[in-house]
């Protein structure tokens, strides 16, 4: 697709409510009359958009951006955020994983403005600072799903971390490989995160800073259905256990690469009644005694759902266990080297993104910050119509002026 492409578009669709415009490459101008033409837009993806620049961002919202309600720039790395000025409080989803020039400037314009948000993420956008995450606690009343994965986020201590702890309308929150996660900010979510239903701490913190006592905190949780607590050195059987039997209506358990845990936390789980997925990957010390049991423990019910293992990694031999009369799935997979998790559990942690019938991309969808490892060097390579604004004070004016234009700021 092309710029003739999106006049088509523009000129055919002016209804149109939703649009992917991943991949394609087009001028600032074309972009603006599309967006120009498509005031009822409601769900925009415009993802991976390694060579756009400010301008294409600024003239493409500019149009649309008070209609929006859903907001997809995953990996747009030269996306500094301007636009988010632009936005209205119709907005509900915005998705900005891997944005690393997302600077601090564009989340106060963001709380400003999208004060109706209920799903942000900000995996890798390492500009955001310890401000950032008090102001969204204050202005984005409506919060219900935060991620902050990665391990880049410089200007972000432990003190700023703590803020997340008065979001008290979240649902959903995910800190994977965040290393400023410890025991005092587990001690305050646990405390006041009361409807917290999912909750993802993969690789966070360090053996130091994480202890037993941080995670059995999480036993406060009581609505929790789903909790991932993967390469936590503190994760032993007795300190699961307190969780598990606390929290109720735990489902959805993922204790990949939990070293330390022994066959005695198997046993214990199998004594959760709506437990529902179990991922032991990689966690060396489980073996077939366990698993045994707890296949046993959930005999076959036609009118019960199944309940899936994942033993890979293990100690357990496969030719030594029996599933006969039991509705126990055993999965032997080993999803410690994945990143995502796996395609049947994304929906399962409610953080998949994108069109709700795009079945196809939900490998992609959930957990994508944890891709932390791939480089963020922004494409050199820009398009004639649209030059890059290297500068940070030629960028602040062209925005001014642009904003005085549209009567967001005084002439």
């Amino acid at each position: 697709m092309d710029d003739r492409a999106l006049e088509i578009i523009a000129a055919s669709c002016p209804l149109l409510e939703e649009l992917n415009l991943t991949g394609v490459q087009a001028s600032w101008e074309a972009l603006s009359d599309l967006g120009e033409s498509l005031s009822n837009l409601k769900r925009l993806t415009y993802r991976e958009m390694d060579c756009a620049g400010e301008k294409a961002f600024w003239f493409l919202i500019k149009g649309c951006g008070r209609s929006l309600r859903f907001l997809d720039l995953r990996g747009c790395r030269r996306l500094h955020g301007r636009c988010f000025r632009l936005f209205g409080d119709q907005l509900e989803q915005l998705y900005l994983d891997g944005c690393s020039h997302v600077d601090e400037l564009a989340i106060e314009d963001l709380c400003t403005t999208a004060t109706g948000l209920k799903e942000l993420r900000i995996n890798d956008c390492c500009k955001i600072t310890n401000e950032n995450i008090s102001m969204i606690s204050r202005m984005l009343s409506e919060l219900c799903l935060l991620t902050l994965c990665g391990d880049r986020f410089e200007k972000l201590s432990t003190s700023g971390l703590a803020h997340i702890s008065n979001m008290t309308s979240l649902v959903e929150l995910a800190l994977d490989h965040n290393p400023l996660v410890n025991d005092s900010f587990l001690f305050l979510i646990s405390k006041s995160l009361i409807n917290l239903k999912t909750l993802s701490l993969a690789n966070a913190g360090s053996d130091q800073a994480i202890s037993g006592k941080g995670i059995m905190a999480i036993a406060q949780l009581k609505t929790l259905e789903q909790l991932d607590l993967s390469s936590l050195a503190a994760v032993r059987s007795g300190v699961l256990l307190e969780v598990v039997y606390s929290c109720r209506s735990l489902s959805l358990v993922q204790l990949r690469n939990c070293v330390y845990l022994s066959d005695d936390g198997v046993k214990g789980m199998a004594r959760a009644g709506n437990i529902r997925h179990l991922d032991l990957s990689g966690s060396i010390l489980i073996t077939n005694e366990s698993v045994q049991e707890f296949i046993k423990a959930f005999p076959q019910d036609d009118k019960k759902s199944s309940v899936t293992i994942v033993v890979g990694g293990t100690a357990v031999d496969a030719s030594r266990l029996s599933v006969r009369n039991s509705r126990v799935i055993v999965d032997f997979s080993d999803y410690t080297s994945v990143l995502t998790l796996p395609n049947g559990q994304m929906r399962s942690f409610g953080i998949s993104v994108g069109s709700k019938s795009d079945d196809d991309d939900y490998s992609d969808d959930e957990f994508e910050s944890l891709t932390t490892h791939r480089s963020f060097y922004i494409d050199a390579v820009c398009g004639e119509e649209d030059p890059p604004i290297k500068d940070e004070h030629e960028l602040q004016q062209w925005v001014e002026q642009e904003a005085r234009n549209l009567g967001l700021l005084g002439k």
